[in-house]
């Protein structure tokens, strides 16, 4: 993805569709990918709000049924945060 794109993201929500960040088999191995990167991002801003991270992702009001939809949210997330850092800089 582009920078531009990446930006977008953030702007717009991941669900909007990416290259990318479309498909689960596509989210889930970025997330096996960059497990690691997520939660340290995760935790941080859990930190910051004073909140555990459990409670902060489920803060993210999406329903997750499956490990998958869990992997596909937390890449999503990642992609809006990437997007967001981009904005900011």
């Amino acid at each position: 993805m582009t920078d531009d794109e990446v930006a977008d993201a953030g702007r717009q929500g991941a669900d909007a569709g990416f290259p990318g960040f479309t498909y689960y088999r596509d989210t889930i191995k970025f997330y096996d990918d960059y497990e690691k990167e997520i939660w340290a991002v995760l935790v941080e801003q859990a930190d910051q709000m004073g909140e555990d991270v459990l409670k902060f992702v489920s803060s993210f009001r999406t329903k997750v049924n499956s490990l998958d939809e869990f992997k596909n949210l937390l890449a999503w997330f990642a992609l809006e945060e990437a997007g967001r850092y981009l904005e900011e800089r």
